[in-house]
């Protein structure tokens, strides 16, 4: 018998139908995974089929919770008896989407994100509000029609292997009061609205290496910074 302190909940877009969320039953549709999960807990999202089938509804995360797909750099394990369990394999990232207009992913406090791939079709790829300790590696952001990333309120240790937008209604990127460290080497936002890049307040370590071009606004907007460093390509 092996008890864990916290359930974790299995999707796959090509396993039958329609699942209970074990990893040997999957749920085939992520907001299934997004109803049934509480607080604290994490949801392990496969490669599956390939498409977006399953994934196209984005998720409303809870405080606490961790989305983590195959993307990871490595399998995840933990330990049982003395024996290491593998939990999630390393694979493909899931792409996670939203097709209908909206944010596709939207944090709450303390969310952890890793091995993803997230579009958008209509709005932000990733937005929070008061995010608390955001984490996030193995993940990259593509927007259409809203902000790659707009957090608020809260520390990040976050890495993304890029970050784009493409004419999004507000700004490109949008950090609001942010402290902590974030890096995306690649990307390209393009055709904001507003600013292509917005920090304002906060004094986190920023790190962009993609393409600003088209901003409506300003392609860099820094405001009332208390400290931290910028780094723009």
């Amino acid at each position: 018998i092996m008890t864990v302190a916290a359930p974790v909940w299995y999707v796959d877009n090509s396993a039958t139908a329609p699942g209970d969320g074990r990893d040997v039953a999957p749920f085939t549709e992520l907001k299934f995974a997004e109803v049934a999960s509480g607080t604290g807990q994490q949801i392990f999202v496969l490669e599956g089929n390939g498409t977006t089938s399953g994934y196209d509804e984005g998720i409303v995360l809870k405080n606490g919770q961790l989305l983590t797909g195959q993307g990871v750099p490595a399998d995840i394990t933990t330990m049982v008896n003395g024996s290491s369990l593998t939990l999630l394999s390393a694979n493909g990232a899931p792409e996670i989407t939203r097709n209908t207009a909206g944010a596709t992913i939207m944090l709450a406090q303390d969310n952890t994100m890793r091995g993803l791939d997230i579009t958008s079709t209509s709005g932000a790829g990733i937005t929070g509000g008061g995010v608390g300790a955001f984490n996030a590696s193995s993940t990259q952001v593509s927007a259409v029609g809203g902000s790659a990333l707009a957090l608020a309120n809260g520390s990040v240790n976050a890495t993304f292997s890029q970050l784009s937008s493409t004419a999004s209604a507000s700004d490109g990127i949008l950090l609001s009061m942010i402290s902590g460290t974030l890096t995306a080497p690649g990307g390209s936002i393009a055709a904001s609205t507003g600013s292509g890049l917005l920090i304002n307040g906060g004094n986190a370590n920023v790190t962009y290496g993609g393409s600003i071009t088209g901003a409506g606004h300003r392609p860099v907007w820094i405001i009332g910074r208390s400290g931290g460093d910028v780094t723009v390509a």
